[in-house]
């Protein structure tokens, strides 16, 4: 995928440099960026890479910088039944890590690892929200517990 972005930057005439790390510890200077961002990554790692992701977000990041991660929606924000149908992702669609991380508090996570707890903010981003007013039903009242919503964990340094 890095060399397809890479070839497909060159041929619209982008410089961009891309870098595959592994996103616990990278070997970018401390504050080298503005923005960090993961999208769907947390999941897909266990608990303890998740604390060090985001203890790395926070050395990459220059002051007054953003780190947004955007997930599926946690088991809180779920009833039981529905945590029971996702959990069959876990056992059945090699998704190991996943009701490990639907059950963190995002937010603890995210001070511990350096941001002041008044930066920090989580939301419910409807999908397509960007493109389209209406719904369709598939995010009332801030919650989902199903497929049609992000949940959106970030903070500013």
């Amino acid at each position: 995928m890095l060399r397809y972005a890479h070839a497909r930057a060159e041929a619209l005439g982008k410089r961009v440099h891309f870098s595959q790390q592994n996103a616990e510890h990278t070997n970018f200077p401390d504050e080298s960026f503005d923005l960090v961002v993961s999208h769907i990554l947390l999941h897909e790692i266990p608990p303890p890479a998740i604390r060090k992701v985001m203890q790395e977000s926070y050395r990459l990041l220059a002051p007054g910088g953003m780190m947004i991660d955007v997930e599926a929606p946690l088991y809180r924000h779920m009833d039981v039944y529905t945590q029971f149908i996702f959990d069959w992702e876990t056992a059945n669609n090699n998704e190991p890590f996943w009701s490990a991380a639907r059950d963190l508090d995002l937010v603890s996570l995210v001070t511990k690892a350096g941001f002041a707890a008044d930066r920090v903010f989580e939301k419910f981003v409807p999908n397509g929200a960007w493109k389209a007013k209406v719904t369709n039903g598939l995010f009332k009242n801030g919650n989902s517990g199903s497929q049609g919503s992000w949940f959106v964990v970030a903070a500013t340094k």
